[in-house]
Parts: C-alpha cells; structure tokens; sequence
C-alpha cells in the first residue's frame, strides 16, 4: 500500500532496547530496517567470546514512507517509536539512499574493526572530505580524522552516528571538496 512512492530512511529512537522488538513488527510488513551492530566482548569463568550487539540501544533506521510511521506511530499495539528531529528544520532526519547504503555495506563488511562515534560528530565536517576510490569501501564519503594515533576515515550520517574505518591506504583515497 505504501510502496514504491516516497521512501526514504528515517533515523527513529526506541524505548527500552525494544529495537529488535520493532524491526520484527515492521519487517513482517515488509518495512526494511537496518540496526547498526558491534561486536563486544563478553568474558565468563570458563570462557571468553564476542557477541553481536546494538552500537547504539534504540536506534534503528527505516525505509519507508512518512505517512506509514506517522500511522504506525499513532496504533496503540506498536512498539512506540520516536522520530529523531534535525535541530536546524526541526523535521524528522531523513538520511539519503546513496549515505544509507554507504553506511550499511561498511557496517557489515567490518564490524570487528569498527569505531562507532555518536558525540561531537559534527566537528568531523571540518576535516578533508574524501571518497574511497578502490576496494571493499569503494564509493564511501568521509572525513580523514586522526583517532588514537591512527588516521581514520569517519563516514558520518547526518549528524546522528558515525563509524571510523582504519586500514584504507591513503593512495585509495580522492580529496572531493
């Protein structure tokens, strides 16, 4: 009913880690979701291993339309949700496709080796914006910022998280502003 006119990602906030709770809901209307992963390390008597959890409790992002979560938003039976407001145009984020899709592939590729930022992220934007030209992040924007003496590439998604990747050889790399 709501596909394919209007789509966009929408950055929503979650109440009480209830993201997954939400994303089953909306996938099994066919509503593509997308909760950014870490791995984190989790130690016991007998033993030490990595589990896959939230890089930011009650975050999760949807593909849909805005009139679908404003209705969604409103149903008493619905996990509650809350969109996240940009502080300029006070309307809800909406993160661009091509930024989304960026973020994704790069979230999924490499979690182990992943920094995710959620404070001050805005002071990224005055570093040199580049473009990854080759390899598995091939197509990616960011900033080349210098975190725990390693240079890093921070993709940023306006202003609401962002993920540093070590390891992208500068000669990979195109300046764009």
């Amino acid at each position: 009913m709501y596909k394919n006119h209007n789509l966009h990602w929408f950055a929503i906030r979650t109440t009480y880690c209830r993201e997954f709770l939400l994303k089953k809901q909306l996938e099994e209307k066919e509503i593509q979701t997308f909760i950014p992963m870490r791995y984190e390390l989790i130690i016991t008597d007998e033993q030490q291993k990595y589990v896959e959890v939230p890089a930011i409790h009650n975050l999760i992002f949807i593909r849909s339309t805005r009139l679908f979560l404003d209705e969604y938003q409103a149903r008493r039976d619905g996990v509650p949700m809350y969109y996240m407001f940009d502080s300029v145009t006070k309307q809800p984020v909406v993160v661009r496709d091509s930024d989304m899709d960026a973020f994704i592939r790069v979230t999924q590729l490499c979690n182990k080796n992943l920094l995710y930022l959620k404070d001050n992220i805005e002071k990224f934007n005055s570093n040199p914006k580049v473009r990854v030209m080759d390899g598995q992040f091939a197509g990616a924007e960011g900033y080349v910022v210098r975190i725990r003496r390693d240079r890093k590439v921070v993709l940023v998604l306006d202003g609401i998280i962002a993920v540093a990747i070590s390891g992208i050889h500068h000669s990979l790399l195109q300046i764009i502003e």
